[in-house]
């Protein structure tokens, strides 16, 4: 069953976009506002038209601007985002529990069938969280909106077979203003509550807090993140509002290969085998980054994976972690990510792949075409859109 969708106003940095499609087998997305883009990605000229015209944003030092609703904001360090204004934005909401009991943790390789992807409807409400998150996260789901979500590991670990619980919660913002005003607004509500909150860093776009209440403590970060994304915002039971998994993964594998902690690397194995295959997920991360290319992205990945017994022991970890058998799984998925690179056209390079029949982003093989997979390419934006499925029209 597809994920009921609602529209919703809300204050997001972007006018709605147009959806995602191919003509011609060529990725494609349809002029006008895009997002805010205002660019076409039609494989005539360049076939790097998305990823082309980012760079040249950023070398000339301007704004992705939202149509013709306003100008841009400034923000320390000559960083700019594009200013509020109001739309109607449509989230993913999910039907209930569904099963996700198949598979199994870090180490054990699984098929595309077995991974269980859950496409549109890809949140639950168990997860691996401690009491104490959980009761955090409940009086501040309410105070959750579309520029202001969860994210990070305690988003992505948002099931009940992940085997990795995150010491902190992060909450995500578009914008350096959402930053500011949502942690003052979520420090008034937990204090309220009677938690004691303590800053330990604070700059502009981030700042990280220890929330505590009695002898239970757990560390909170309000962080600046880009708005740009595959899929709209997740309405969760517990959360509130969180990333969709696929944009959750996209993240993970960017942060492994900036800065490698072995907490990312249990991610990244987490999300290829429960999630998408590294292959895909490398292959739609180049979009939001547009500075690596697949084959470079990958080569910074390759540089992980080294991991010694006492950095998993710093881990809180429903169970432990095969270092052996996480090895070999992960050269394996190292070697066939390698391999979906070279074989896909490289003007698809962005994207990820959308089944609309099976209602899930998958990885496509070689041997076939799109057409005759059932496959549909599916492209990021401002604020994320859904694929363009003709019954969801």
């Amino acid at each position: 069953m597809p994920a009921r969708l609602s529209a919703a106003t809300l204050r997001h940095p972007a006018t709605a976009a147009p959806a995602s499609r191919t003509e011609g087998g060529r990725p494609h997305i349809e002029r006008g506002d895009a997002g805010g883009l205002g660019y076409a990605c039609d494989g005539q000229g360049s076939p790097n038209t998305l990823r082309d015209w980012l760079k040249r944003s950023h070398a000339r030092g301007q704004s992705i601007r939202a149509g013709a609703a306003g100008g841009s904001v400034a923000h320390p360090g000559g960083q700019t985002s594009v200013s509020r204004i109001l739309r109607h934005v449509l989230l993913v909401l999910p039907q209930g529990l569904g099963d996700r009991n198949r598979g199994c943790g870090v180490g054990c390789g699984r098929t595309e069938e077995a991974r269980r992807h859950e496409g549109l409807d890809a949140r639950r409400a168990a997860v691996p969280l401690t009491a104490f998150q959980k009761m955090v996260l409940a009086i501040l789901a309410d105070t959750r909106h579309i520029e202001s979500y969860l994210a990070g590991g305690t988003a992505l670990h948002h099931t009940p077979r992940s085997i990795r619980f995150s010491n902190d919660i992060d909450f995500f913002h578009d914008t350096f203003d959402a930053v500011k005003e949502s942690f003052e607004q979520d420090i008034e509500v937990l204090e309220k509550n009677g938690y004691e909150v303590t800053i330990r860093e604070s700059q502009p776009g981030f700042i990280n807090a220890r929330v505590r209440k009695g002898s239970q403590e757990t560390f909170v970060d309000w962080a600046h993140d880009s708005a740009w994304r595959f899929m709209p915002l997740v309405r969760d039971e517990v959360g509130g509002l969180l990333l969709h998994e696929v944009d959750l993964a996209i993240n993970k594998v960017l942060t492994l290969a900036f800065r490698g902690e072995v907490r990312d690397y249990v991610d990244t194995l987490y999300a290829h085998q429960e999630i998408l295959s590294l292959g895909a997920i490398v292959w739609a991360a180049v979009a939001k980054d547009p500075g690596y290319s697949p084959l470079s992205l990958l080569g910074f990945l390759g540089r992980r994976g080294c991991y010694r017994p006492e950095e998993f022991a710093t881990l809180r970890l429903a169970k432990p972690v095969d270092l052996i058998e996480s090895k070999r799984t992960w050269l394996a998925a190292l070697s066939d990510a390698d391999a979906f690179i070279r074989e896909r056209p490289y003007y698809e390079a962005g994207c990820l792949y959308y089944s609309p029949s099976r209602e899930l982003f998958v990885t496509p093989t070689s041997n076939h075409s799109l057409q005759e997979q059932g496959l549909v390419t599916h492209f990021g934006c401002i604020g994320g859109i859904l694929p363009r499925v003709e019954r969801f029209t």
